[in-house]
């Protein structure tokens, strides 16, 4: 009797979550002035489809595989790491989690933003959440962040190191999009909400120091490229 009663709480436990991340496919607000479209929305595209619209650093304009992309930023696995990092913070310095102790983040986050992948069981159940960021590995592949979460034997994995073909596409992996709530000023490289030369100055110190603040272009390298964008942002002002 005890084990049919714990077989029904863990399927209802099961249709229950399914019903919840249905509904969980609006836009996705991580409290720290960035939306996050769907996966959902995304899925069965390639990083070479993707990037013919979404250069890496750059806004996306156009329409691929009928979904149209404008206005989004393409994430890098640096920005999905940073994004990971509010619910596991981790993630920052270990870019695989695992374990029991990730399983409620993994559950929250997942069902925050809608799977896209799904098996509900009256035995097994999980939940994915993939996407292809904008960033290449040294060999040419593509880099893949995931979150999953199964019960109930209750087990969470974070992952900012998965890979993929640039020309592989999969129904059960979305891309990673993000927009401003509120467009930073980019130029206050300081953040003291003034575009001076000390923002001047704090820049030119991270960008000979190879910091990742320096990457203005957001292709995790720092180049040249960089130091230019920021001098025009600079320019322009706010």
């Amino acid at each position: 009797m005890k084990s049919n009663v714990c077989k029904i709480f863990v399927l209802g436990f099961g249709l229950s979550l399914f019903a919840s991340a249905a509904s969980a496919q609006g836009i996705y607000n991580d409290g720290h002035n960035r939306e996050w479209r769907p996966l959902t929305a995304t899925t069965g595209l390639n990083w070479q489809q993707i990037a013919s619209v979404c250069p890496p650093g750059v806004v996306c304009s156009g329409t691929v595989g009928g979904r149209d992309l404008s206005g989004w930023h393409w994430a890098s696995q640096a920005d999905v790491r940073l994004l990971f990092s509010y619910s596991v913070p981790q993630i920052l310095v270990t870019p695989n989690l695992f374990g029991s102790a990730y399983f409620v983040p993994a559950l929250v986050f997942v069902e925050a933003i809608g799977p896209t992948d799904a098996v509900y069981q009256e035995t097994y159940n999980t939940e994915y959440l993939g996407g292809r960021t904008s960033t290449k590995n040294p060999d040419g592949t593509v880099v893949v962040a995931s979150v999953s979460s199964s019960w109930p034997v209750f087990n969470g994995t974070w992952t900012t190191v998965s890979s993929a073909s640039e020309t592989q596409s999969s129904p059960y992996v979305g891309v990673w999009l993000w927009r401003w709530i509120v467009e930073p000023c980019r130029a206050d490289f300081d953040g003291d909400g003034f575009v001076t030369g000390d923002d001047f100055d704090a820049y030119v110190l991270a960008f000979e120091a190879g910091s990742s603040s320096a990457d203005f272009d957001g292709d995790t390298f720092v180049t040249g490229e960089d130091f230019d964008l920021y001098v025009a942002a600079f320019e322009t002002g706010c």
